[in-house]
């Protein structure tokens, strides 16, 4: 009897240890896994700053594959949010996220480990899948989900064909652009001169260079996603990354007389005494 009792009193210590232990490395991971993670304040032109003077917040977590970057503004309503290669972000390797100022997703595409779009998708304003299309198709929809028009590339010609949105076959009429964009190439350069850095390093070695980038203009006319495509040396990326990203509002492309997101190229050259 004395036995049984002693073999119960030590399979309930041992059980309690087990969950003391459990619990402890809860903490340890939950520890490693706050400390992994990054919080900046950014200012307008994203700028590293206090919480007082920020407008924008930055997140980053560092993942076996990359950094997550997620961005909010100071009533923690998220921008956008991706995966990136590097620590200046400017090479996504995998999902990315941006967001209309309610919440809900205006633009998600998918990066391959080149960099390469392997699928892109757009959303309206109320929620409803606007476009699908990845290297070979694209699919346009009505808000009701039903196919608005799809161009398949057969060969090294594009096929198109346009739907009601009863879904019976019609004619496909081209559609009304216009790009009213503000930041034409004067005003453009005439930002990057009163804003644009010169890295410290780059300005100290006398190193001169270029980085294009491409860059997404959103409905509301904010820049977003900007992406390395090309760069004489990655010193200068960084700075680059800041300097378009803190365009002033574009004024958005207008489609069919709607604001939509377009892609945009920019070329930021560094050169000293210039």
């Amino acid at each position: 009897m004395f036995r049984e009792v002693t073999y119960v009193v030590n399979s309930i210590n041992s059980i309690a240890m087990g969950k003391l232990f459990l619990s402890f490395l809860g903490v340890l991971f939950f520890s490693v896994t706050v400390q992994s993670q990054d919080t900046t304040h950014m200012d307008t032109q994203w700028n590293k700053t206090r919480k007082k003077n920020a407008t924008y917040i930055q997140v980053v977590e560092k993942k076996p594959n990359g950094y997550l970057l997620k961005e909010f503004t100071l009533n923690k309503q998220i921008l956008s949010e991706g995966l990136y290669m590097d620590e200046d972000f400017g090479m996504p390797c995998g999902y990315y996220c941006a967001y209309y100022d309610d919440g809900k997703k205006e633009f998600e595409v998918n990066y391959n480990l080149a960099g390469g779009i392997d699928e892109t998708m757009r959303y309206y304003p109320s929620g409803e899948l606007y476009l699908k299309s990845s290297g070979v198709k694209s699919q346009i929809f009505y808000k009701n989900g039903q196919l608005k028009s799809e161009s398949m590339l057969e060969g090294n010609k594009w096929i198109d064909k346009c739907f009601s949105e009863a879904g019976k076959d019609t004619v496909c009429i081209e559609k009304k652009v216009e790009a009213r964009v503000k930041a034409d190439g004067s005003e453009w350069g005439k930002y990057l001169a009163e804003n644009l850095k010169y890295p410290r390093e780059a300005r100290e070695k006398g190193l001169r260079g270029h980085v294009i980038i491409e860059c997404h203009v959103n409905s509301s006319g904010r820049t977003i996603n900007p992406r390395i495509v090309f760069s004489t040396n990655s010193i200068f990326n960084k700075e680059a990354i800041r300097s378009v990203r803190a365009t002033p509002l574009i004024e958005p492309y207008i489609v069919d007389g709607q604001p939509v997101l377009v892609e945009l190229s920019r070329t930021i050259k560094f050169s000293l005494g210039n």
